[in-house]
């Protein structure tokens, strides 16, 4: 009588293979296995890519914090649109500019642009919000309280924004004070010498449709989760 019993010894090669990833069917001259759930579930997590974010998962924190931050100074929706661009380089723009360096664990800059129109319109929902006249308002973009309300709302934005990634990622940087600037020629601003190094996005907005823009530069960079690997 033959004996079927497994023989003793090591496994190797192909026979391991079988013996560790289930049952083989013979179908057609071609090796089919069977996969219980929980091997499926492992393999599918092997060949997922690793969890990595640069930049534009970066422009999703910017826009959160852009519009929460205006939102709540002005009692005013903010609108966006849901399109980051990639550009070559950022700028300080007419009307009204402002930006602000920040350094830590990861580092770059913040732009914001703003016509007349959006820049007076954001100051004059702002002072509306808290409660003052509307013929006491500053009705010219180049007054001090126009510019010092910009620079105040771009600090607020880039508080929050190092907050979210603080909170998501763990990693910390802090920032300049804003410089807030009336302006009526562009000029063209990087990290550091090593232009090549850094990337560039621009994110836009509306209030009341009238425009405004968030230019960020970041230093080229992935963020890639320790869980992940």
């Amino acid at each position: 009588m033959q004996n079927n019993s497994p023989k003793s010894g090591p496994v190797k090669g192909e026979d391991f293979f079988k013996l560790v990833c289930g049952f083989v069917i013979e179908q057609g001259g071609e090796a089919l296995l069977s996969f219980s759930e929980e091997e499926k579930k492992i393999q599918a997590r092997l060949h997922q890519p690793q969890a990595e974010q640069g930049i534009d998962e970066l422009c999703s924190y910017l826009l959160g914090a852009t519009q929460e931050v205006l939102s709540q100074s002005t009692g005013t929706e903010i609108q966006y649109a849901k399109t980051i661009q990639e550009i070559a380089s950022v700028h300080l723009k007419p009307d009204v500019g402002c930006f602000v360096q920040f350094n830590g664990d990861y580092q770059g800059l913040l732009i914001m642009n703003f016509s007349t129109s959006a820049a007076l319109e954001l100051f004059r929902e702002y002072m509306l919000h808290m409660g003052m006249p509307e013929e006491e308002i500053a009705s010219s973009h180049v007054s001090e309280e126009v510019i010092d309300s910009i620079g105040e709302f771009v600090n607020q934005i880039i508080g929050q924004f190092r907050q979210k990634i603080e909170q998501r990622y763990g990693l910390v940087a802090h920032n300049s004070q804003p410089k807030a600037i009336h302006i009526n020629e562009a000029i063209t601003l990087s990290i550091g010498p090593q232009k090549n190094s850094e990337q560039y996005r621009r994110l836009s907005f509306r209030i009341h449709s009238l425009p405004f823009q968030a230019e960020i530069a970041f230093e080229t960079s992935q963020f890639r989760s320790i869980e992940a690997l």
